[in-house]
């Protein structure tokens, strides 16, 4: 197998389960070669994953982005390793449970909608900040979004909607600020996937297999994305072979997001 990311360096900013988009990214970085250091908000979440982490080489960290000390203590750790990072991937997102059940987004909370963007879009520009002093020549940072966020309307996905389009604008803005310097910065848009966070979303697990089930009639390839091509694209971008690009949304959804008649009840979650 070509390991593309082979000598490089790779910190992932969260994950909650095997689930998690951020797992299966450090998943497919190791067999990619990087040594890849993965975040984690729990000491629960660390009990239950560090034994295999380690089996795959996967060096776990604890952090929260919306914990201005937090954000800190990683950065001290950071800089205590003497670490340098070719590439930096934003997976951190979600709302408080509370805000899904709101009929629209007129009622949801507007605590609870404050958080969702604390902690899906500002947490992107809060990571930047803490890992920039570590970037090395030509790093990429990656964050995940979801086509809900600025293009259509998804009726069930509330409060994630804005917070992903303020993070998509975060993205377009951290390109800008520092493409001058050289780094490259880029959004992933998968479609539907099966993952916890998309499960709170859909109204349970059984709900969110029956919409696995109807969506590959809502794509152009006629089935859905899977989670390794997705981690695929990240690899890709991570190799730094995408340099020439920066600013850009890639959607890995199987060309749902081109569809003139979007499926208005697909969702999807990075977290």
């Amino acid at each position: 197998m070509l390991q593309l990311l082979a000598g490089k360096t790779v910190l992932i900013s969260s994950f909650s389960n095997d689930m998690s988009a951020g797992w299966h990214l450090a998943h497919q970085f190791r067999q990619h070669g990087a040594t890849v250091l993965l975040g984690h908000r729990s000491t629960r979440t660390k009990t239950r994953m560090l034994t295999r982490a380690t089996e795959l080489g996967i060096r776990l960290f604890e952090v929260d982005l919306a914990v201005p000390g937090s954000v800190i203590r990683m950065a001290e750790e950071l800089d205590r390793r003497g670490v340098r990072l070719d590439a930096v991937f934003h997976t951190a997102a979600g709302a408080p449970k509370e805000s899904f059940a709101a009929k629209g987004l007129a009622d949801v909370a507007p605590e609870d909608l404050v958080a969702a963007m604390l902690n899906s879009a500002v947490s992107l520009p809060v990571l930047v900040k803490a890992c920039k002093p570590f970037l090395l020549p030509k790093a990429t940072i990656t964050t995940i979004t979801y086509n809900a966020g600025g293009r259509v309307y998804v009726k069930d996905y509330k409060a994630m909607a804005p917070a992903k389009a303020a993070l998509e604008a975060c993205m377009v803005s951290l390109a800008g600020d520092l493409g001058p310097e050289g780094f490259n910065v880029y959004a992933i848009s998968p479609g539907p996937l099966y993952t916890m966070p998309a499960m709170g979303v859909a109204g349970g697990r059984d709900q969110l297999k029956e919409l696995l089930e109807r969506n590959p009639a809502r794509t152009m390839l006629g089935r859905n994305a899977t989670m390794e091509e997705v981690t695929k694209v990240g690899v890709c971008l991570a190799s730094g072979y995408f340099s020439g690009v920066t600013a850009q949304i890639i959607y890995v959804d199987a060309g749902q997001h081109a569809l003139g008649a979007y499926g208005m009840e697909s969702m999807s979650d990075a977290g």
